[in-house]
């Protein structure tokens, strides 16, 4: 601890700070300047060496001796990791950041911009109280990717399947661009992902506290259906509505294909519901049917038999494949970390109750409970994370305008997945909601990758499709 007392002091200046990370100790005390002087010596930059220990340091004028003592260091920071930390703005990554520095000060703060919310104004707050200058980025929309179907992917390299996060990708090519110069080390830049999937109540949430606390459980459906303004019977009827995951699945799969609506409004089911775009062609509708009853048929036992655990686990497998893919297209010279989808850590969140998860007047209870003390309070108060739909509507309407007339030379197009027709007639409604915005995202997505893949490894697309 003693030797990073002065790291907030001197990232703040823009000195760049390596943790070594080679199961070693090292204790030289070196400076090289400008390839021309260094210095080697006993000496450490603090007020003891300076005022109170007999110390002793030489200074060598020699290009020759300084450049070997700046290849000796350089080589060292091929053993080391910068640390950096997204500060989002909410608690998730707020946890990691005060955590973080109870261990070290010895780390960089970034942030993505936005006025469309609060969420930069906490991310200052959340920097300033950790004695950290915050390094704001452009916002995560600047760069327009979202509905971007001819650019290529990060690195030049092409995922597995379309991106998973395209919403935030203008803030990890910025990141990227950001550490650009940073060749002869790795960044080890934390982030929050996995936060909300392991400390908030999951949607089915309601029905496990029930079922597992008796009498208690009972007391908390009456509450629910108050503070959710849902009708206590219908909660009632949820509750003790007893359909097999299996069968939940199937019937969600059904009503997505058939578009009826079910008999008797239900709350608190194994999935949610199940929606498909109103575009995709008769022909991959009834394949894409097919192929869910086949999947849903080879797994028909859900992961956890608690409803509220298993969606916490699909959700987490999802997050997973985002950090992958970010793995993946990232350049060598960052590794992105997420300490919630550590495995130790989701394994003893399983032993937290669903009850310990929900209060309806504080974010994330068990949270504040744990980090009482160490964070402040008014952060689990101050309401659901910032909302990003301004810049998401401008970005949808400059795509609509973009892509209007040229949907027949989108690949998706060429192999009969989208109806033209009904695509057309969706995107020329003066306004959307955040369903068919979202669809078209995805479809963007699906043709971009496209696109890369049919470019760079033709004989793979023409294999597969």
């Amino acid at each position: 601890w003693a030797s990073s007392s002065y790291a907030g002091e001197l990232l703040k200046y823009g000195a760049k700070l390596y943790n070594y990370d080679h199961n070693a100790f090292l204790h030289a005390k070196t400076i090289v300047v400008d390839d021309c002087v260094c210095s080697i010596g006993t000496a450490n930059m603090d007020i003891r060496s300076f005022e109170l220990n007999f110390e002793i340091n030489a200074f060598m004028y020699s290009s020759e001796v300084a450049k070997k003592q700046r290849a000796i260091f350089e080589n060292d920071i091929l053993k080391s990791k910068e640390i950096t930390l997204d500060i989002s703005g909410g608690i998730d990554s707020a946890v990691i950041a005060y955590l973080l520095n109870d261990t070290t000060s010895i780390y960089s703060t970034f942030h993505s911009y936005s006025n469309e919310n609060s969420d930069t104004e906490w991310a200052k707050f959340i920097a300033n109280d950790l004695g950290k200058t915050l390094n704001i980025l452009e916002s995560i929309g600047s760069n327009n990717n979202r509905f971007e179907v001819d650019s290529e992917f990060l690195g030049g390299n092409i995922p597995d399947s379309p991106l998973l996060w395209g919403d935030t990708e203008g803030y990890v090519l910025n990141l990227v661009k950001n550490f650009s110069n940073n060749k002869h080390f790795k960044n080890l830049h934390f982030i929050g992902i996995g936060g909300d999937d392991l400390f908030s109540p999951m949607p089915s949430a309601p029905w496990s506290i029930a079922k597992n606390n008796g009498l208690k459980g009972f007391e908390f459906l009456i509450k629910y259906s108050i503070f959710s303004r849902s009708s206590f019977i219908i909660c009632l009827r949820s509750f003790f509505e007893r359909t097999r995951y299996f069968d939940d699945l199937t019937n969600k799969i059904s009503g997505a294909f058939i578009n009826s609506s079910p008999k008797k409004k239900l709350l608190f089911s194994w999935n949610e519901e199940i929606i498909i775009p109103s575009w995709l062609t008769q022909n991959i509708k009834e394949s894409l049917y097919s192929s869910l009853i086949k999947v849903a048929n080879e797994y028909k036992e859900p992961l956890n038999n608690d409803r509220a655990k298993n969606q916490e686990i699909q959700s987490l497998i999802f997050q997973n494949n985002i950090l992958s893919q970010l793995n993946i297209l990232s350049p060598e010279s960052i590794y992105w970390s997420a300490p919630y989808l550590n495995s130790d850590i989701i394994e003893n969140s399983f032993f937290l109750s669903e009850f310990e998860k929900y209060n309806p007047t504080t974010l994330k209870p068990f949270l504040k409970k744990m980090m009482n003390g160490i964070m402040p309070e008014e952060l689990f108060y101050r309401g659901s994370k910032g909302d990003y739909s301004t810049t998401l509507y401008e970005s949808y309407r400059l795509a609509k305008k973009k892509y209007n007339g040229n949907f027949k030379d989108f690949e998706l197009f060429k192999l009969g997945i989208i109806d033209l027709e009904i695509l057309e007639q969706e995107l020329s409604m003066p306004t959307a909601n955040s369903i068919r915005i979202d669809f078209f995202e995805k479809l963007c997505n699906m043709e971009r990758w496209l696109r890369q893949l049919k470019r760079y490894s033709g004989e793979l697309y023409e294999k597969n499709f």
